[in-house]
Formats: C-alpha cells, sequence, structure tokens
C-alpha cells in the first residue's frame, strides 16, 4: 500500500505539472485506501508554481516518507510500524545510513 501511494503521488506531481501547479509536500498521510484503491485526498497539498522551476520542494519528503521506509522494509525487515511509530515523519537519510551500515 505504500508503494501504491507513493506511485499515485509521483503521478499526480508529474500530471499537475503541465497545469502550473506543483505539490507542496508528499507523504503517505496524504492518501487514504477505498478497498484497495489509493485517493490523494490532501488538496491543500497543491500550489502554484512556475513551469520553468525544475525544484520539487517535497521530494525530501517524499524520500523520507516513501522510498527509504520502502527500503528498510524490503532489505532489513523492519515492519512499517516500527518505521512510522517513532518517526512520524519517515526515516532521515542519516538515521537510514546508520542503520542499514550496521545490518
Amino acid at each position: 500500500m505504500l508503494a501504491q501511494a507513493g506511485f499515485l503521488t509521483l503521478d499526480i506531481a508529474e500530471t499537475i505539472l503541465n497545469d502550473g501547479f506543483g505539490l507542496k509536500d508528499a507523504t503517505p498521510f496524504n492518501i487514504l485506501f477505498r478497498w484497495s484503491k489509493p485517493i490523494f485526498v490532501d488538496f491543500l497539498s497543491f500550489e502554484r508554481r512556475s513551469l520553468t522551476d525544475a525544484l520539487w520542494l517535497a521530494k525530501a519528503q517524499f524520500e523520507r516518507t516513501f522510498t527509504l521506509p520502502l527500503i528498510a522494509s524490503k532489505h532489513f525487515e523492519l515492519g512499517l510500524e516500527q518505521i512510522f511509530i517513532p518517526f512520524r515523519d519517515g526515516l532521515t537519510p542519516a538515521w537510514a545510513q546508520a542503520t542499514m551500515r550496521i545490518r
């Protein structure tokens, strides 16, 4: 489900670029599921942005809350509850690097 939510977030971020919008945050808490279908629910995350602006401000948040938890879950057998209960805002690259080096 976390991967599906991440893919939906990326799809939305890419789709709205052509209309001059961007996502100012990228967190799994913006996605709810109806049965197995992810639904984006945080419309306050949309912001106007220039078509020439290549910087996605939410990239670091996306990596902390989607990419690093999925890597930690798959390769280091950490349950998502072990990640998101103590680290609501996801994993920092420094924490992930230190933890993954130890194992």
